[in-house]
């Protein structure tokens, strides 16, 4: 578990983050759906190594919280969770709902008609590709209070009706919805290198995240250019990240 360079931040962890689920043999989009429709126990965001089916328990300490302490100095489980930052699914799932308008857009159904879809939009398709890997890399992981990941009965980032994922739309939000997250956002910025919430561009609007996308131009153009500005802050998120990681070694 060495980090030699910012490329070390950029790789694709996504089955060595969470060894004891089903091994991914695909990269790219299609990797990112095999990966959602596998059943994965702990998954490569949990602080937690391992889950207990007859007790309904998780142990341990996954690789994904020994990283956050090589990368950070500090033991998440002080902090509550992990998250990551950008999530590859919101995008795709914008994009199929507008092309393929008469089918509802699931993993199985992403996975085999990428050709179909993305015929006529092979640029997007790469870029989410390089999405797709960038999802589970280092630099797109970050660490988290707990109440900061919403789900299907609590409030928080990724609600899809609000800000679905979108971190500037989020961090917006949070200055009235979650005060006491956006406070440790701000308070953190620097340490956790979290500029992202405040310099990445969705060009979406707060309860409009989840909007089709068309083939109007007027549509998939500012998509496009908002999955180069998530990649852009991912790489640039890594140069931060692995300066301050040097300079911590070093003191």
């Amino acid at each position: 578990m060495q980090i030699y360079s910012r490329e070390d931040l950029l790789v694709c962890r996504r089955d060595e983050l969470a060894p004891g689920d089903p091994q991914v043999s695909q990269t790219g989009i299609e990797g990112l759906m095999e990966y959602r429709i596998n059943y994965n126990t702990t998954g490569s965001v949990s602080l937690f190594r391992e889950y207990d089916k007859t007790s309904h328990k998780y142990s341990g300490k996954s690789r994904t919280a020994e990283y956050c302490e090589i990368l950070y100095g500090i033991d998440p489980f002080d902090i509550g969770c992990i998250d990551t930052i950008f999530n590859c699914w919101s995008y795709l799932r914008r994009f199929f709902m507008g092309m393929t308008p008469e089918f509802w857009p699931d993993e199985p159904m992403i996975k085999d008609s990428l050709d179909y879809v993305f015929d006529g939009y092979e640029s997007i398709r790469r870029k989410l590709d390089k999405l797709a890997d960038y999802q589970y890399c280092l630099a797109n992981l970050m660490p988290a209070p707990v109440g900061f990941v919403g789900n299907r009965s609590y409030d928080g980032k990724g609600n899809r009706t609000r800000d679905n994922g979108m971190p500037d739309l989020y961090y917006k939000r949070a200055r009235n919805d979650f005060t006491r997250i956006r406070q440790w956002i701000d308070e953190n910025m620097e340490k956790y290198s979290l500029e992202v919430f405040r310099e990445y561009e969705s060009y979406c609007e707060d309860g409009h995240a989840d909007d089709p996308v068309t083939d109007d131009p007027v549509d998939w153009v500012p998509f496009e250019r908002s999955i180069d500005n998530a990649i852009a802050c991912i790489e640039y998120r890594s140069m931060k990240m692995i300066n301050m990681f040097y300079k911590r070694e070093v003191s």
